[in-house]
C-alpha cells in the first residue's frame, strides 16, 4: 500500500463533524477542535514516515519534519467562512473518514490510538444521506480543483 499525507482541510472537515455531532463542549471548541486536528495529523504524519522510513536519511528526516510542522502549525477555527468542507453530508464524511483511515492503518501503532478511536466513534455517529453520494472523497483539500 501506499501512503500519503492529507491536507489540513480533509482533518478541518473530520475535526468539524465531531464539533457538529456534539462531542465536545462549545466553551472550549477552539482548543479541542485544535488539538483534534493535529492529533489526526501527527498520526497520519507517523503513519506515513513509517511506511517509507523517512527518517533513515536527511531528505527522508527533512519530509518527515514538514510533515510535523504541518501538524503543529494546524489551528481550528470555529468560523466556516471560506470553507466548503464544513457543509459536506454526512455520507461525504464517512468517505472522508476511510480515507484518513486508510493512509493510518498499516502504522503498528494504529490499533491503540486514539486517532482510531476518533475515527470510529465519530464513524459511529454519523448519519449518511443521499446528498453526499456525488461528494465522495478520499482526500479533501484545500485547494481549488484544476478545470479542464
Amino acid at each position: 500500500m501506499s501512503a500519503f499525507m492529507h491536507d489540513s482541510a480533509h482533518v478541518d472537515a473530520l475535526v468539524h463533524a465531531h464539533i457538529q455531532q456534539g462531542i465536545t463542549d462549545d466553551g472550549t471548541v477552539h482548543e479541542v477542535g485544535t488539538t483534534l486536528g493535529r492529533m489526526l495529523l501527527l498520526q497520519n504524519a507517523d503513519a506515513v514516515a513509517w511506511r517509507y522510513n523517512l527518517t533513515a536519511n536527511d531528505e527522508g528526516s527533512r519530509e518527515y519534519a514538514g510533515y510535523l510542522a504541518q501538524a503543529n502549525a494546524y489551528r481550528y477555527d470555529p468560523d466556516d467562512a471560506g470553507k466548503p468542507w464544513r457543509a459536506f453530508p454526512g455520507g461525504a464524511i464517512r468517505h472522508a473518514i476511510r480515507g484518513y483511515v486508510y493512509q493510518c492503518e498499516e502504522h503498528p501503532a494504529w490499533d491503540a490510538s486514539e486517532a482510531r478511536r476518533f475515527c470510529d466513534d465519530l464513524d459511529a455517529r454519523i448519519v449518511d444521506d443521499l446528498d453526499g453520494s456525488d461528494l465522495r472523497s478520499w482526500a479533501i483539500t484545500a485547494a481549488p480543483a484544476a478545470r479542464a
